[in-house]
């Protein structure tokens, strides 16, 4: 939850909300902090969220973005917790929720480095991951140095490969980087 209209972790600006609420909000970040601190093989997926009647029509996404990066940053500055065990998602506007959602993801540990030009990572690799979901769903991360269209094509072929084994992929997403590499996750069903 936050202040109506800010994406500030702290209080918001000009009054906009009681001191208590910020301190139980920055408490809270505090305590996912701590952790995953404490969790070193979790990465946390945040996506921000704002009401519709929060603000304008055309600022609502930006908003509901904005709350998840800023969420991030206070994780990386203020708990000194590293940047690479967040990812943002896009915003979402419309719900009936001002504040953002926090899901944490366990790397499956397997090698899933890339042959150069290759597709598709070792049979092995798969089977592994199909073993560690056992019923959760896989998240995907394709890792790649600049060639968005071979990263898209492995990314289709992994995914494909995985649902062949009857993993459930909920998300697939392209990283920007040094590696490729198939990064594989496992998230939780809800409930």
């Amino acid at each position: 939850w936050f202040a109506r209209g800010s994406a500030s972790v702290g209080r918001a600006y000009r009054g906009m909300e009681g001191e208590d609420l910020a301190r139980e909000r920055q408490e809270a970040f505090d305590r996912v902090a701590q952790w995953l601190g404490a969790n070193e093989d979790v990465v946390l997926e945040v996506r921000g969220y704002c009401l519709n009647s929060e603000i304008a029509l055309k600022s609502r996404d930006a908003l509901a973005k904005a709350r998840a990066e800023k969420a991030v940053q206070y994780f990386v500055t203020k708990c000194s917790l590293a940047a690479e065990m967040f990812r943002t998602l896009p915003g979402t506007a419309g719900v009936e929720f001002q504040g953002v959602e926090f899901v944490p993801l366990t790397r499956i540990d397997v090698d899933g480095t890339f042959q150069p030009d290759a597709l598709g990572v070792d049979g092995d690799v798969l089977a592994d991951v199909a073993q560690a979901c056992r019923g959760a769903a896989a998240v995907l991360e394709i890792h790649h140095g600049g060639n968005v269209q071979l990263a898209r094509a492995r990314l289709a072929a992994v995914k494909r490969n995985l649902q062949d084994r009857g993993v459930g992929v909920v998300r697939g997403r392209l990283v920007r980087g040094d590696l490729e590499v198939a990064r594989f996750y496992l998230q939780a069903s809800p409930g």
